[in-house]
């Protein structure tokens, strides 16, 4: 089975340091409100292979996508799946 999922991190000057073994913050703001959150979805929906899609910001999920197959609460072995840049 091809499991996909990409874990997004973007940050500002503040180089906030992301534990991933702690539960993720929501903003529910952005994940309501903002239009690069929406195209995400919309894009990550449209491709098959992409089980889950999650961005964070400044160490909060912006945005956040699981296909309807996929339960967002079970652990899933995944490699190399988290990347950040500035």
């Amino acid at each position: 089975m091809v499991v996909l999922l990409a874990v997004i991190a973007t940050g500002t000057a503040n180089n906030n340091v992301v534990d991933l073994s702690q539960p993720f913050i929501e903003d529910e703001a952005a994940m309501t409100t903002s239009p690069g959150a929406a195209k995400i979805v919309e894009v990550a929906s449209a491709d098959p292979l992409i089980r889950a899609a999650v961005v964070l910001e400044d160490g909060k999920v912006v945005t956040k996508y699981y296909r309807d197959d996929v339960d967002g609460t079970l652990p899933n072995q995944v490699w190399s799946t988290t990347k950040s840049w500035t």
